[in-house]
């Protein structure tokens, strides 16, 4: 069989996807969604699951751990719920786009001084990965689904950021243009 049949045949992109899809079952690093955030408020350090603080996104319904948490911190859960749950419309393949630019590189690292990960290693390549990976079923993200596809088993959130993060992420709705 010639190349070109092959390729017309539509054997070639099943090909790829089939390299593809070996590739990733034999990678010997497995990335993990996050499952546990650290909610940081000055000194405090308070750790909770992210399938806890998802419950409260969903449902405005305060564990009460959350709700001592966010006295502690002095925060109103209805704003942070809102920081959670408020979308920013953007088109998958424009952010990843500018996420791989100077200038989506230094939002990168804006966002990542209220997001990261305990160790801060690679914290802008995770980033990248929970943005993308949010906008790309419904070209729309907000701070808890970015939370729940951050490819890491553990990171931190700084509270007295939240709002900052968010306003960072509507920046990009700007260039939807």
């Amino acid at each position: 069989m010639h190349f070109s049949r092959w390729i017309e045949g539509g054997r070639w992109p099943r090909a790829i996807a089939l390299t593809v899809a070996l590739w990733a079952i034999g990678s010997t690093q497995a990335v993990s969604a996050a499952q546990r955030i650290v909610l940081l408020y000055g000194p405090m350090r308070a750790p909770i699951s992210v399938a806890e603080l998802s419950d409260f996104a969903r449902t405005g319904e305060l564990s009460p751990a959350l709700s001592g948490y966010l006295g502690l911190a002095n925060q109103e859960p209805e704003k942070v719920r809102e920081h959670l749950t408020k979308s920013v419309q953007v088109k998958a393949v424009l952010l990843d786009r500018v996420l791989n630019h100077q200038l989506g590189e230094r939002l990168l690292r804006q966002v990542g001084r209220g997001l990261r990960t305990p160790s801060g290693e690679r914290n802008e390549q995770a980033l990248r990965a929970a943005l993308v990976l949010s906008a790309s079923d419904d070209d729309e993200i907000h701070l808890m689904e970015i939370l729940e596809n951050y490819p890491a088993e553990s990171l931190e959130v700084d509270l007295a950021e939240m709002s900052r993060l968010y306003r960072k992420l509507q920046f990009l709705e700007r260039l939807n243009l």
